[in-house]
């Protein structure tokens, strides 16, 4: 009787012994990462100093940072301006790219495999002996130093009538700069996914009138040209009507202006309030 009890309590173990293992195994097949569900990325950055065709010169020392399922990772690029990440689960993941006296990007990218079939039966790429690859290329634009360019000039307001010559604008009027090509130009994609929702910082420069009526504007530029818009803040000033009258103070605008600048050049452009 003893053995016979002995016997059911050791079988009963070794099933439970069966249950656990299968259970664990489970587990780990779960959490394991699964091939053709994870992607190898790569982020080439260059800089922004030649021409509008894609740069070929990586950006060394640029901070790739991607988030991808609730995980963020980042990696600098080297020599090359290659970043790589390696084995990561598809998805869609937040990247930023920055770099030193460089504009900032900010992207998405879709790092689902792409999809085969018909709209109505589109299936996902998934194959147990395929590892997939993607990579963007992305462009920073320098802030200062080599690649920029300068825009200068001369503000005038219309402050007395009675003078046939207009007046310089107050001292600290604002001035900003924008790039206003579109710079998603710049970017391209190969492999798995697309990118899409690029967003720059950095790529407005802001400056103020000195007291000799003067600006002048440091600007990102590049071989063939980035057209900048130039705005100027509204300023209330008193003012002087053709008899030579003082008038209340009034609200003096100026209209945008829009020029291409080149890398390493200067342009002149100056801005008349009205």
């Amino acid at each position: 009787m003893k053995n016979n009890v002995l016997s059911l309590l050791l079988a009963g173990l070794f099933i439970a012994s069966l249950s656990f293992t299968s259970c664990k195994k489970e587990e780990e097949e779960e959490v394991e990462p699964i091939s053709g569900r994870t992607v190898n990325y790569t982020v080439l950055v260059v800089s922004g100093t030649g021409s509008s065709t894609k740069n070929v010169q990586g950006l060394e020392s640029a901070k790739v940072t991607i988030s991808v399922n609730g995980e963020t990772k980042s990696v600098t690029t080297g020599t090359s301006g290659q970043a790589t990440f390696q084995d990561l689960v598809s998805g869609v993941a937040a990247v930023t790219v920055e770099a030193e006296n460089h504009t900032t990007l900010n992207y998405l990218v879709d790092l689902y495999p792409n999809l085969t079939g018909t709209s109505s039966t589109d299936t996902l790429q998934y194959d147990a002996t395929w590892m997939r690859n993607a990579s963007t290329l992305v462009t920073l634009f320098p802030i200062s130093g080599e690649g920029t360019a300068t825009i200068k000039g001369s503000v005038t307001a219309p402050l007395d009538l009675s003078d046939t010559d207009d007046e310089y604008a107050p001292s600290g009027t604002k001035l900003t700069a924008t790039i206003t090509t579109n710079l998603a130009n710049f970017n391209d994609h190969t492999g798995d996914g697309k990118v899409f929702d690029f967003v720059y910082e950095g790529i407005s420069t802001n400056t103020t009138v000195d007291a000799t009526g003067k600006y002048t504007l440091t600007v990102p530029a590049i071989g063939d040209g980035l057209q900048i818009t130039i705005q100027g803040d509204d300023f209330e000033s008193a003012w002087t009507n053709f008899g030579g009258t003082a008038e209340d103070p009034d609200i003096f605008s100026v209209n945008t202006s829009t020029v291409t600048v080149v890398s390493g050049t200067t342009t002149y452009l100056d801005l008349s309030y009205f």
